[in-house]
């Protein structure tokens, strides 16, 4: 039976060194390879990525925990180079709203809170509009002003609740 040679450690050396003597040679034939058909390399990794999941996080689980203080200043320091992106990420992730849809969203409702119609974005207004979101549902119901979107959590979306303290405030006006 033929012995596989894949953890041979002397063809792994040799390996090592042809390659370090070689490298410029060989990263500019795979330059080439890859802007001659990019799509089927990005394809390619996309398949391997799909295949490999669990092998992939599992090594990236290990370097993040062997570099743990590298890593979180990393992502320290891309947050704050990169807000928007982050803000999207989570967008997405809490109300499955792009940040696209969301500033499509602003601009329908021209900058203003969809309850107290205060402008809270553009015309000089410099704040943000929260999302509201039903949160037995999950879907997206509108921008609102901060205090208006904290004001309904406290009201705990209960159009009931809202009625009555409505008819409060009338009767002591």
């Amino acid at each position: 039976m033929r012995k596989s040679r894949a953890n041979d450690p002397i063809l792994k050396e040799q390996n090592r060194i042809y390659y370090l003597s070689h490298k410029s040679e060989l990263s500019g034939k795979a330059i080439k390879r890859y802007y001659a058909d990019p799509e089927k390399h990005k394809e390619r990794s996309r398949e391997y990525h799909k295949s490999n999941r669990d092998k992939i996080n599992k090594t990236m689980r290990k370097y993040y925990q062997k570099n743990i203080v590298k890593m979180k200043e990393y992502s320290r320091n891309d947050r704050a180079r990169y807000p928007e992106k982050y803000e999207d990420r989570f967008k997405k992730w809490k109300y499955g709203l792009s940040l696209k849809d969301y500033l499509v969203m602003a601009e329908q409702q021209k900058g203003k809170c969809m309850i107290c119609d205060e402008v809270i974005m553009g015309n000089g207004a410099t704040g943000k509009l929260h999302i509201d979101h039903d949160h037995e549902k999950g879907n997206v119901r509108g921008l609102l002003c901060y205090k208006c979107n904290v004001g309904l959590g406290y009201f705990k979306d209960n159009p009931k609740i809202l009625l009555r303290a409505i008819d409060y405030l009338n009767e002591i006006q």
